[in-house]
């Protein structure tokens, strides 16, 4: 027997969280062939024979929470940027996140639409009409990993009704429906929300139970950045698992923290929310990154009025003095249902990560900027949106890791990394997360507990959104998405002043059977393709 790949004498953590066990696998016609027993495969020729002596050997990690839609139409001058997940041996990612997806799109707001994508993504393509339109135009592209697509409720209002604050009409609503029904026909894995996000923000639950409910129908889970991750989180969790009862679709907790150090502890308040649901018959899981810092777009950390009628509307709007000054009360007294995430950051927490404009302001937080101005922080974020025209990406240092570590540890949680693809200095999440969570506790041994992490990766994942061919798990005739590292020295390398450092410890990567990253550095052979959930 000829086989395509073989792997010799590794250890394999098969992502279901049961115990590692030395092998010897095969690989062939991008699928697994054979998994025996170390040495049986000594007298199989293969095309690529790797030595995983040693090393673990488990399934392609899949990102439960990724933002990597149009990360392939990034100029290849960021390649880096784009390589930073499968370097890590993620072969798999869950895009479409917290409302933002590349499609529906309509001609009628397609351009305020396409504004906001544009400032997002920097990349703006006029929006896809469908999910079939999005994934033939990456028929045969040069994917690194796997697409995973999400149906946007942020990209399926603004198609309808642009970025109006209001309630959609009985016309407006029907056409979310059927454009949320197409996509779901056409294979999208689930429906995401983001409440603090332009359009999704100005949703209420009864009409995001309606579009949840098509989801449902599919089998697809409501995914939901919360509209609320600081002082009122329990009521946030309360409405999310609202919209899973209205409408029998299964509920996923986006990135799931406790902004602000009031709120610091508070992970055992929302987790025993989440475990009282579970009991009561509710199907919830959460994605959890392991960092105590958060990212976002800096004009989203406005309060909702300003944003109302799309990134043009808003740049005119904070050129106004009288409206900075409405901006900065806000900011102070709070308004009813905004989560104000400047205050659990606070000024001098809240740092610059990528300005086109001006690079210098990069790793500088408000607090310092506006002081070297002389100037107030709203007057100086007002001034930095304005100057990028809305692409400003700021990091948050927000979060305490006794929470973090406790979400993580949750019976329900997996990995999502919330990596966003961008120039300058993005949050470390994106080239670390991974590998950051694979690493053993400091003076455990490297193999105690590996299976359970791995399974949060894995399989998981997989199960959460139904991820086709077998992905999550290594058995004969799943799709060989594969990586091989070593648990002893795999740590990840990424930091905030330097956030696209390469990982250490992942040796190989396959996808699909292609070897697609060889002795820790990318091989420019890529099998990545835009998955269906049916």
């Amino acid at each position: 027997m000829d086989a395509d790949a073989v792997l010799r004498g590794g250890v394999l953590v098969d992502g279901t969280g049961g115990p590692p066990r030395p092998v010897d696998i095969a690989v062939a016609g991008g699928l697994v062939s054979v998994i025996a027993p170390p040495g049986s495969l000594t007298e199989t020729p293969a095309v690529v024979e790797l030595d995983a002596t040693g090393r673990a050997i488990a399934p392609g990690f899949i990102d439960a929470h990724a933002h990597s839609d149009l990360a392939m139409f990034l100029p290849d001058r960021w390649r880096d940027v784009t390589l930073a997940p499968l370097r890590q041996g993620v072969t798999t990612e869950v895009c479409g996140n917290c409302g933002e997806s590349p499609f529906p799109s309509t001609p009628l707001h397609r351009s305020a639409v396409d504004d906001y994508t544009l400032a997002g993504f920097q990349v703006g393509l006029g929006g896809f009409d469908s999910l079939d339109s999005y994934a033939e135009h990456l028929a045969g592209a040069d994917l690194p990993t796997n697409q995973a697509p999400l149906l946007g409720h942020g990209m399926l209002r603004g198609a309808a009704m642009g970025f109006d604050d209001r309630a959609p009409t009985d016309d407006e609503l029907a056409l979310m429906l059927r454009l949320a029904e197409e996509a779901f026909d056409q294979g999208a894995f689930g429906l995401s929300t983001g409440l603090i996000y332009p359009p999704g923000v100005y949703a209420h639950a009864d009409e995001i139970a309606r579009i949840a409910g098509v989801a449902a129908r599919f089998d697809a889970p409501y995914v939901s950045h919360m509209r609320d991750e600081a002082d009122r989180v329990d009521a946030s969790i309360r409405e999310a698992l609202q919209v899973g009862r209205l409408s029998g679709a299964g509920i996923q907790i986006s990135h799931h923290k406790l902004a602000g150090r009031p709120n610091w502890g508070r992970s055992s308040q929302t987790l025993a929310m989440l475990d009282a649901a579970r009991t009561g018959g509710q199907d919830v899981t959460v994605d959890v990154y392991p960092y105590t810092a958060g990212s976002t777009g800096l004009h989203s950390l406005l309060p909702p009025w300003v944003n109302a009628g799309g990134l043009a509307a808003m740049l005119e709007r904070i050129a106004e003095p009288a409206v900075r000054a409405r901006i900065d009360t806000d900011f102070v007294a709070g308004l009813p249902g905004w989560q104000n995430l400047a205050g659990p950051a606070g000024w001098e927490n809240l740092v610059i990560a990528g300005s086109p404009s001006d690079t210098s302001l990069e790793s500088r937080s408000v607090a310092e900027i506006a002081a070297g101005a002389g100037r107030s922080p709203v007057d100086v974020i007002c001034d930095i949106v304005a100057a990028d025209r809305g692409h400003t990406v700021v990091v948050l240092h927000m979060m305490s890791d006794d929470d973090v570590q406790a979400i993580r540890h949750w019976d329900g949680a997996m990995l999502g990394s919330d990596g966003v693809p961008l120039p300058g200095r993005p949050h470390p999440r994106l080239a670390g997360t991974f590998t950051k969570a694979l690493r053993a506790p400091a003076g455990t041994d490297a193999w105690a507990g590996l299976a359970d992490r791995v399974h949060r990766m894995t399989a998981m994942p997989a199960q959460r959104y139904r991820i086709p061919g077998g992905r999550g798990t290594v058995t004969v005739g799943s799709v060989a998405d594969l990586v091989v590292f070593d648990p002893v020295s795999v740590a990840d390398r990424a930091t905030y002043s330097d956030p696209l450092l390469p990982p250490v410890g992942v040796d190989h990567v396959l996808v699909g059977g292609v070897h697609s990253v060889a002795k820790g550095q990318p091989t420019g052979r890529y099998a990545g393709r835009v998955l269906r959930a049916r």
